[in-house]
């Protein structure tokens, strides 16, 4: 490596030096649109399925601290897991 070069902190390609190939775009793409939808998915699931409980905890007689700790669990799951997550 010459003297006078720099290291630079922007990823390229060593073929293509303006970014990676196409190929590699349109897989990240994919890849990416692949998550949207997951997530898209669970929370669609997720949006329909806790007020359905909650009716359904509330019709059965259960207290309203219950139904709302019920209520809450999946943020609680969510906030207990992440930090765990690797990036």
């Amino acid at each position: 490596m010459p003297p006078d070069s720099t290291i630079t902190a922007t990823k390229t390609h060593p073929l293509h030096p303006q970014g990676a190939p196409p190929a590699t775009r349109q897989r990240q793409a994919g890849q990416l649109l692949a998550v949207i939808t997951s997530v898209c998915i669970v929370g669609f699931a997720t949006g329909i399925t806790v007020p359905w409980v909650s009716l359904a905890l509330h019709a059965a007689g259960f207290s309203p601290t219950l139904i709302g700790l019920a209520a809450a669990a999946p943020a609680i799951g969510t906030l207990l897991v992440v930090p765990f997550i690797t990036p």
